[in-house]
């Protein structure tokens, strides 16, 4: 039991460290684009950023910490959605209808409208136009986003569906995938996750549920590869059932 919650907190601290350099790269990278009118290699973005933080140490794990935690501070964005929910009203055709919408194909449906939610937003708050004309995107929050769509019941059954959602299909991995497949699905949940409360309702349902078919396929064609046979149980040999 002892060796277990060890490696357990090991592996927390692996992921948070992963995480934070990780972020403190995509930090660097935005940096340096910022500074840069020309195209810069992947090459000089690794090397500059290894130079810039191989003296730091701790440092960077904190700065990158402190950045992702002031990224996801979203208090202003729920306040200004729940305003306009009291001022404007409930919009539950603007945030929950475009999720069925999406998944289907523009080959299908031609004519599909185009999805702005963000500019439909900052449309909200200057108090009308339409969201084509708006120029920037204003992140609601997640969750007032569900409070806008329908108001306590909205956010209710918005978090109870996005949760049963996630929990479902984090069990399918869990049951037919190998432990590779589980570790690499959680890692990109746990990104995912920080930055959840910045993503519009219809693209979080829809980037579920996609992400979860891009993986699977994924590593059911790295087993056609590598000619895997099909684990006898959870976890076992194989990278993904071939049924």
């Amino acid at each position: 039991a002892s060796r277990r919650f060890a490696a357990r907190v090991l592996v927390v601290v692996a992921a948070a460290g992963l995480l934070a350099v990780s972020q403190g790269y995509i930090g660097y990278v935005r940096s340096m684009a910022l500074l840069s009118s020309e195209n810069v290699k992947l090459a000089d973005l690794l090397r500059g950023y290894v130079d810039e933080t191989s003296g730091s140490r701790g440092d960077v794990f904190r700065e990158s910490l402190e950045s992702i935690s002031l990224r996801v501070n979203m208090t202003s964005a729920h306040a200004a959605t729940m305003a306009v929910a009291e001022q404007q009203g409930f919009v539950p055709d603007q945030i929950f209808l475009p999720i069925p919408m999406t998944l289907i194909p523009r080959i299908v449906w031609p004519d599909k409208p185009v999805l702005l939610p963000g500019a439909q937003q900052t449309a909200r708050l200057a108090g009308g136009g339409s969201a084509s004309e708006q120029t920037s995107h204003t992140a609601p929050g997640l969750f007032s986003e569900f409070f806008l769509g329908g108001g306590a019941a909205g956010l209710l059954l918005g978090a109870l569906t996005l949760g049963y959602l996630i929990g479902t299909l984090q069990r399918r991995v869990s049951r037919f995938g190998s432990a590779i497949a589980l570790g690499t699905y959680n890692l990109v949940l746990l990104q995912r996750a920080i930055r959840l409360d910045e993503s519009a309702t219809v693209y979080v349902f829809t980037g579920v549920i996609l992400f979860f078919i891009v993986h699977r396929a994924a590593f059911t064609g790295l087993a056609l590869v590598l000619h895997q046979e099909r684990a006898p149980t959870p976890g076992g040999g194989a990278l993904w059932p071939l049924t």
